[in-house]
């Protein structure tokens, strides 16, 4: 019977309609989530809210919104990271956003602190993870890609791949090109199977060449073949691409590590900054 009395009190209300418009003017999935969770709550609560949302609405309207871009729902990946996880570049990037909101935020709240002092619990509980942010920043790029510049490791095996891979196309080149093998090749052009670099022969014609076959057409016409001339340089170039997928499991391995470190105090400021958004919702919602 409660339950349904707090449901018809909630459509007189037309508390859906209010869900609906906060919703809208959440800047975070995180925050839209915690919006579709609020039931009224006691007075002394509500009235500490309320202070907090006249108090944002007066820097809105005087030109001083707060920037909410980055808050995110990071808890996944914390946990992943606290159960020894690898957390790939892109969620690291999300990550990186998060703790440059929290500090940002952080510092917006330290700015007008004295003149709000209602606000001033979601600043002093807003950890800035100085390190974190700063480690995290030099190493992700804003396209979610690991730094180059911080990790030029990654920028010489990339350089050396792409070095083998020239040396190699110009081999191939002369190969379909050659006189010699006018009339073995099916087609003068290249291919890759299984990650190696192979020619199309004609297959009554592959004990022409020395090498290896790799695959053949659904016709049976076409086989394709890895000249032996290939083979050294199709195995330095797996080599070089396995080394550089180390290297990186390597990098985010260790930030991941650090992510980890800090999970707790992460998972602490999603639950103010995902708070934060929704009282700017509010705020918002009250100037409309």
């Amino acid at each position: 019977m409660k339950t349904r009395l707090n449901t018809r009190i909630l459509e007189i209300l037309e508390w859906p309609a209010i869900e609906e418009k906060l919703v809208s003017l959440c800047a975070s999935d995180a925050g839209k989530r915690l919006v579709s969770r609020l039931r009224p709550v006691p007075f002394n609560r509500i009235s500490l809210q309320m202070k907090k949302i006249t108090g944002l609405r007066g820097l809105i309207e005087r030109g001083a919104p707060p920037v909410l871009a980055g808050i995110a729902d990071i808890s996944s990946y914390t946990a992943l990271a606290s159960k020894g996880g690898v957390l790939p570049a892109e969620d690291l990037l999300v990550i990186r956003n998060f703790t440059a909101a929290s500090g940002r935020i952080r510092s917006y709240l330290g700015t007008h602190k004295e003149e709000f002092p209602q606000l001033s619990d979601e600043h002093d509980r807003i950890d800035p993870l100085p390190e974190l942010t700063r480690t995290l920043a030099s190493a992700i790029t804003d396209d979610g890609q690991l730094n180059e510049e911080k990790y030029p490791v990654l920028k010489k095996i990339k350089n050396e791949i792409f070095s083998a891979r020239q040396e190699i196309e110009k081999r191939i080149s002369k190969i379909i090109h050659s006189p010699d093998n006018e009339k073995i090749i099916q087609e003068k052009t290249w291919t890759t199977s299984n990650g190696r670099y192979v020619i199309l022969v004609k297959s009554g014609m592959r004990n022409k060449l020395n090498g290896n076959m790799h695959d053949m057409s659904a016709s049976g016409a076409t086989v394709y073949f890895e000249p032996g001339e290939l083979t050294g340089l199709n195995n330095n170039i797996i080599m070089l691409e396995r080394e550089l997928v180390l290297e990186i499991q390597k990098i985010l391995a260790e930030l991941s590590s650090e992510v980890a470190e800090n999970s707790s105090l992460l998972d602490s400021n999603q639950r103010v900054l995902t708070y934060f958004d929704f009282i700017c919702a509010a705020a918002r919602l009250s100037i409309a």
